[in-house]
């Protein structure tokens, strides 16, 4: 699973896969970013994040994210990704059910 946009372009994104993380396909997430790229607003909500998959895919195109999850290992995951890639800003967790 790949950044495909952006200052990430092309990095992998790290996550094992369990029952409770179940990412979006490139081809969902492209038509999904090419549908609300274009929006003034620069802040993304990441409802249900998982891997953090789409939420990168916006932090690599400067956009403020909230990533909002329930499950405690989805949250590890993504905050390793956020080390891996060295960003220190522009996003928020939270966890809780929905």
């Amino acid at each position: 699973m790949k950044i495909i946009t952006g200052i990430l372009k092309n990095k992998k994104i790290f996550f094992k896969k369990n029952k409770f993380i179940r990412p979006i396909t490139s081809y969902n997430k492209k038509r999904i970013f090419n549908k609300i790229c274009f929006f003034k607003n620069n802040n993304m909500l990441d409802l249900f994040s998982g891997s953090g998959n789409i939420g990168f895919e916006f932090l690599s195109n400067k956009y403020k994210v909230i990533f909002i999850d329930n499950y405690q290992i989805s949250i590890n995951y993504i905050k390793y990704n956020l080390n891996l890639f060295k960003i220190k800003k522009n996003f928020f967790f939270i966890r809780k059910s929905m």
